[in-house]
């Protein structure tokens, strides 16, 4: 049964989509051609469309232990997955050792997936060229997982406390976010080069990799910025938002040996996404 939240969310994000989206102006509005309304909404409509499509798929099938909700969770937030593990850790103690380890790894897995289907939304034709770091930063994430034994795990089962569908004031501070990065990312680039646009770019990783990538992609498809500088600035602020987890794990995770494989796995998962783009410019050099 649809509760009044969930019919109350799907209405206003139908009119975000449908009825505010159309009539915002799809041309720049300010002087220096930063802000272009249409784009920067379609950034906050699509995030807010997957973390609606999430969760209805955890309640199509239910939230089927720690470790799922923590993936569906990460496809939205996968910082707050990690807070929200580390508290149950606290809890819970050495019965959910595993599935902890395992939901972070999910998480981290969950918000690769994400990033990489808003790049190919929003500059589908530079797409190609994030394959490669993104897919070897899933594929470790993806291998570390599996080494992680499952091991028994009372509790476990209980899932994690995720927030609802949609919430309008999620939606408009990632739009806040995604703008001052846009803004931010354009003037650099023009101002002071490439440099300056992967500063931004990391800078943006730390607060929230989904608008950092989504700038990025939106200043590639406006021209703004070269695919190659696009690209770079995607890898950089997904390998920010991956390390930035590690403080997280230390203040929330108790025990010297959890945090220490954790940070490895992070670390591993970062170095194999700075692996990905050395190989990006050995392909494309030669293919090109």
């Amino acid at each position: 049964m649809v509760s009044e939240r969930e019919l109350r969310s799907a209405i206003l994000l139908a009119i975000l989509t449908f009825i505010v989206f159309p009539i915002l102006p799809a041309h720049p509005v300010d002087p220096w051609g930063l802000i272009e309304p249409r784009s920067n909404w379609a950034s906050v409509v699509i995030i807010a469309g997957i973390g609606f499509v999430n969760y209805i798929l955890m309640r199509l099938f239910g939230p089927r232990g720690l470790e799922i909700t923590a993936f569906f969770g990460g496809l939205v937030n996968s910082r707050k997955v990690i807070v929200e593990l580390g508290t149950r850790f606290k809890e819970m103690g050495s019965s959910v050792l595993s599935p902890v380890q395992r939901g972070i790894l999910l998480a981290t897995g969950a918000m690769l997936i994400r990033n990489g289907l808003i790049v190919a939304v929003l500059a589908s034709q530079a797409a190609v060229r994030c394959v490669i770091p993104l897919l070897l930063m899933l594929l470790a994430s993806a291998v570390l997982w599996r080494l992680v034994p499952t091991g028994p795990s009372e509790g476990a089962a209980a899932p994690l406390r995720l927030e609802s569908p949609f919430r309008l004031s999620a939606a408009l501070k990632f739009g806040f976010v995604f703008l001052l990065l846009n803004v931010t990312g354009a003037l650099a680039q023009r101002q002071f080069g490439p440099a300056s646009f992967y500063f931004v770019s990391m800078a943006g990783g730390l607060l929230s990799s989904a608008s950092s990538i989504a700038a990025a992609a939106t200043l590639m498809a406006r021209g703004e910025i070269s695919a190659a500088v696009g690209i770079n600035g995607i890898v950089l602020a997904t390998l920010t938002s991956v390390l930035a987890n590690i403080p997280l794990v230390q203040s929330l995770v108790p025990g010297k040996a959890l945090k220490r494989r954790i940070n490895f796995e992070l670390v591993g998962i970062a170095a194999t996404g700075l692996l990905g783009v050395l190989l990006n410019e050995v392909v494309f050099r030669f293919a090109t």
